[in-house]
C-alpha cells in the first residue's frame, strides 16, 4: 500500500510542475528505512529521477554488493551509487560538551569504508530504557503521555514518544515555545531534544563514537568526500549559530561541504546555506532522507518543502564515483 502510496503522489507532484532529476541522500532496510534497495529503485524510476546515492546510516557494503547484482538493463537510465551517513562527534563550542552530528560520505572503496565504520559501536542506550527515562522527563515540564507506553520493536523511543505527545492537544503549547518544527516531525525530537547537553531531554551518544576529523580523513584515504548533513538540525538553530558551527567544522577538519537541500530545512535555511557555501568554494549536497514515506518522497522531500535538485551544483557527486572507477 505505502509503495504504491509513494509512487502516486510522486506522480501528483510531477503533474503539478514540480521537477527534480537527482536525490543524494536515501536510506533502504540495510538502516532504519522501509524498503529494499530495488524497491527505492523502482520508486527511482517512477519520478523519472536521473540520479540516487543511497546513504544508510553507518551501512554501505551490503547495499554496495547488492547494487553488483542488478543488471544495467533494470537500473535503465538511472544511475545508482552508495555512500553512508556516518555517525561522528564534535565538540561544542559552548559547553565544551562533544555532540553527534552526521557526516554523508560519498566515494568508492566500501570495504574499506565499513571496516573503518566497524570499528565504532554505534549502539545507543536501549530504546526502553530511553523511553523510561524520557517519560520521566516529560512529567517534570507536565506534558501528557498515554500510560503504560512500550517502544514497538524496530521503532526508535524518541520518535515513538512524541508521535504520541503530539496526539494531546494542550502538549503543542511546549512544542511551539521549543522546538515547532518537532511537533510535525516527529522523528526530530531526538536531533533537537536529546542531542543538546543542556537540555533536560539529553541523551549521551558520543562516548564511542569517531571524531568528525577521523571520519574526513578516511573518506580522503580512500578516494572519497564527506559533507555536513542537514546542518540545520542539531543544536544549532538560529543563523548565525548554524553557520558558526560550519565554519567550526569545516577548519577544523577535512570535511569539504554541506547538505544544502534538505527535506526539513526551510527555503530560508537553504538560501543562507547555499549563499555560504559559494562565498567558501564549498561543494553542496541535497537529498530526500527518504526513510519510508509517503510524506517524504524520494527525489521531492517533503510536499510542503518541495526539492528541486537539478543542475551543475551537484555534478560533483557523479565525478567522485565516475573518477574513480575510471581508475580501475
Amino acid at each position: 500500500m505505502l509503495f504504491n502510496q509513494n509512487i502516486n503522489t510522486a506522480k501528483e507532484l510531477l503533474s503539478l510542475g514540480h521537477q527534480t532529476e537527482y536525490d543524494h541522500h536515501i536510506h533502504t532496510k540495510y538502516s532504519d528505512g522501509s524498503f529494499t534497495l530495488r524497491e527505492i529503485i523502482k520508486f527511482a524510476q517512477n519520478s523519472n529521477l536521473k540520479r540516487i546515492v543511497i546513504t544508510d546510516h553507518n551501512k554501505i557494503l551490503e547495499c554496495s554488493n547488492e547494487l553488483k547484482s542488478i543488471s544495467k538493463e533494470d537500473l535503465g537510465d538511472l544511475k545508482v551509487f552508495v555512500g553512508s551517513e556516518i555517525g561522528c562527534k564534535i565538540l561544542d563550542q559552548t559547553t565544551g560538551v562533544y555532540i553527534p552530528i552526521e557526516l554523508i560520505y560519498y566515494g568508492p572503496n566500501p570495504e574499506n569504508v565499513q571496516s573503518f565504520i566497524n570499528q565504532y559501536h554505534y549502539e545507543m542506550v536501549p530504546q526502553d530504557e530511553q523511553l523510561q527515562f524520557l517519560i520521566k522527563q516529560c512529567d517534570k515540564h507536565h506534558l501528557k503521555h498515554s500510560e503504560n507506553l512500550k517502544t514497538p520493536k524496530g521503532i526508535f523511543a524518541t520518535e515513538y514518544l512524541c508521535k504520541d505527545l503530539i496526539k494531546y492537544p494542550e502538549n503543542k503549547a511546549f512544542f511551539d515555545a521549543t522546538h515547532p518544527i518537532v511537533y510535525t516531525s516527529p522523528k526530530l525530537f531526538f536531533k533537537k531534544f536529546c542531542i543538546h547537553p543542556s537540555s533536560d531531554f539529553y541523551i549521551d551518544t558520543t562516548k564511542k563514537l569517531p571524531l568528525v576529523t577521523d571520519v574526513a580523513n578516511m573518506a580522503l584515504e580512500n578516494g572519497g568526500t564527506t559533507i555536513v548533513a542537514h546542518p540545520c538540525l542539531y543544536i544549532y538553530e538560529n543563523k548565525d549559530n548554524v553557520l558558526s558551527f560550519l565554519n567550526y567544522v569545516l577548519t577544523t577538519s577535512k570535511t569539504a561541504g554541506i547538505e544544502v537541500f534538505h527535506s526539513a530545512h526551510t527555503f530560508e535555511q537553504r538560501a543562507y546555506l547555499y549563499e555560504f557555501a559559494k562565498q567558501h568554494n564549498l561543494l553542496i549536497g541535497g537529498g530526500s532522507d527518504f526513510h519510508s514515506g509517503p510524506d517524504t518522497i524520494i527525489g521531492f522531500g517533503r510536499r510542503n518543502q518541495v526539492l528541486s535538485l537539478s543542475g551543475n551544483d551537484f555534478d560533483w557527486i557523479e565525478n567522485i564515483y565516475t573518477d574513480n572507477s575510471d581508475k580501475k
